[in-house]
């Protein structure tokens, strides 16, 4: 792809690792297998495109309905009304 966005890029190939292993994590997280954590390079983008673009919406998606929930709520326990007023 980025020959095609910069055809005049000068390229090389690289002898770099592509991963690497962290370790000695403590976390709950799926990713984390007997305290060792994979990341890869080339997943990357494709990680964080899938997160931007389901993830994001989401958490947004949720936030509003929590808003409008506790909303809906408010006004049906008139909570308003019950808030102390200084004279």
């Amino acid at each position: 792809m980025a020959a095609v966005l910069c055809p005049d890029l000068v390229r090389y190939e690289s002898d770099a690792d592509l991963s690497e292993s962290l370790e000695g994590l403590l976390g709950s997280h799926p990713r984390i297998t007997s305290g060792t954590l994979t990341v890869r390079v080339d997943e990357r983008l494709a990680r964080t495109r899938d997160f931007r673009v389901h993830g994001v919406p989401a958490h947004r998606a949720h936030q509003r309905r929590r808003t409008e929930l506790v909303a809906a709520e408010r006004a049906r326990l008139r909570l308003d009304d019950h808030r102390p007023r200084v004279p």
